[in-house]
């Protein structure tokens, strides 16, 4: 019985340290001579500072472009 409650124990612990991965949705909005475009970005199965990392990459690109953007997680 002991040896039951350590692996439930164990596997319990396990689940609680682990990162939970799910899907997002980066919304960037850039604008071009006045004109503002939105564009969606998903990434599935990320955990949450990767993809905040992967949408701010986004709005790096977007700035290279001499474009006013803005990127965030939705």
């Amino acid at each position: 019985m002991k040896k039951l409650f350590v692996i439930i124990l164990a596997s319990g612990l396990i689940f609680a340290l682990s990162s939970c991965k799910k899907d997002y949705t980066c919304e960037c909005t850039y604008t071009v001579g006045g004109n503002a475009t939105t564009i969606p970005y998903e990434f599935t199965d990320k955990k949450k500072s990767d993809a905040t990392d992967a949408c701010q990459d986004q709005e790096t690109l977007y700035k290279l472009d001499d474009s006013d953007a803005s990127c965030e997680i939705k």
